[in-house]
C-alpha cells in the first residue's frame, strides 16, 4: 500500500534537518516536493530519507529540486 510523500521539521544548532516519511514516488508525490522546496528556502538545511519508504526517479527528481540541485 502506498504512503503519502511527507516530511518533518527539526531544527538543532542552527541548522534545520528535513526527514522525509512516507513513499515519495510518482503515485505517492502529491505536492510534498514542493512543499519542501517552500520550507527549505534560503537555510543551510540537512535531509535525512532513511524514513522514507519508497523512492523512485519521480520522487529523486522532486527531492533534487527540493535541493536546488
Amino acid at each position: 500500500m502506498d504512503t503519502p510523500a511527507d516530511f518533518s521539521i527539526d531544527e538543532a544548532q542552527g541548522v534545520r534537518s528535513f526527514s522525509l516519511t512516507g513513499d515519495w514516488t510518482a503515485i505517492s508525490l502529491g505536492d510534498a516536493a514542493s512543499r519542501l522546496r517552500a520550507a527549505m528556502a534560503g537555510d543551510d538545511v540537512a535531509v535525512d530519507v532513511t524514513g522514507a519508504g519508497r523512492l523512485d526517479t519521480a520522487g529523486a527528481l522532486g527531492l533534487m529540486r527540493a535541493t536546488g540541485d
